[in-house]
């Protein structure tokens, strides 16, 4: 970063500001609150999702299954669900009609149609692997062991990170520090 940034960056990333006369103060996404000492964010309530998420380059297998089967709308809602997923438990995401409205909403149309289409989508990549199969129809959530790798990736930083027990599908013993399970 320059010497002096007198704003932060539109697309969220972390600036410096500072004012004539002024040392540099570090400052979060959006440039609108002071970091702490290790970078965490000086506010009450702890961040459960993330900001953005990783997604690979390179198609794999399973998204070309499922476009081969449902055209490429399907791929604009399994990346609509990731952003659901990630953006707001950071792990999981509810999922029922309620959920397949909204997302079929913005990629087909409100019909029961689309929102078949959807759930029809979802379960295809849910026997790809996409998602938890079981954690489907046990708690209507999508997850897998990926997303909730990615998850932690990306909140070790964070001094507490809570994940739901009955979701969680990695190894406990392969959790960082920072994770609290909640029963």
């Amino acid at each position: 970063l320059p010497e002096r940034c007198t704003h932060a960056d539109p697309d969220g990333f972390p600036g410096v500001r500072q004012s004539p006369g002024q040392a540099a103060q570090r400052t979060s996404p959006g440039g609108h609150r002071p970091l702490g000492e290790k970078g965490e964010e000086k506010h009450m309530n702890q961040k459960e999702g993330l900001d953005y998420f990783p997604m690979e380059c390179v198609t794999d297998e399973n998204i070309k299954l499922i476009t081969a089967e449902f055209g490429l709308q399907a791929f604009a809602i399994i990346v609509k669900i990731y952003q659901m997923i990630y953006s707001h438990h950071g792990y999981y995401c509810e999922w029922n009609r309620g959920m397949a409205l909204l997302v079929s909403r913005r990629t087909f149309d409100a019909s029961s149609k689309a929102i078949n289409r959807a759930m029809e989508i979802v379960n295809c990549a849910a026997r790809h692997g996409m998602f938890s199969s079981k954690q489907l129809e046990q708690n209507g959530i999508l997850t897998s062991e990926e997303i909730q790798e990615n998850f932690l990736q990306s909140t070790k930083r964070r001094k507490c990170v809570k994940i739901k027990k009955d979701y969680l599908l990695i190894n406990t013993e392969f959790l960082p520090a920072n994770v609290i399970i909640l029963d």
